[in-house]
């Protein structure tokens, strides 16, 4: 799940395919094929590319911030 980008069942049909209409024009002007699929592929890429998830280990809290 982290490696792919996507939380199966996050999003319903439905509101993938506002997701996918949304970015459409966007994967048309970074040269992308719009296809259905390929919008959605292009999508996780990105979020991939620009989201970090770190998740915490044995670090403490000191002042409300991970130290």
């Amino acid at each position: 799940m982290l490696n792919s980008g996507e939380v199966p069942g996050m999003y319903t049909p439905e509101e993938k395919d506002k997701v996918c209409s949304d970015i459409r024009d966007w994967v048309i002007q970074k040269g992308g094929n719009p296809t259905k699929v390929r919008v959605g592929t292009q999508m996780w890429e990105t979020i991939r590319e620009v989201v970090t998830v770190e998740i915490p280990g044995k670090q403490q809290r000191r002042n409300g911030v991970w130290a």
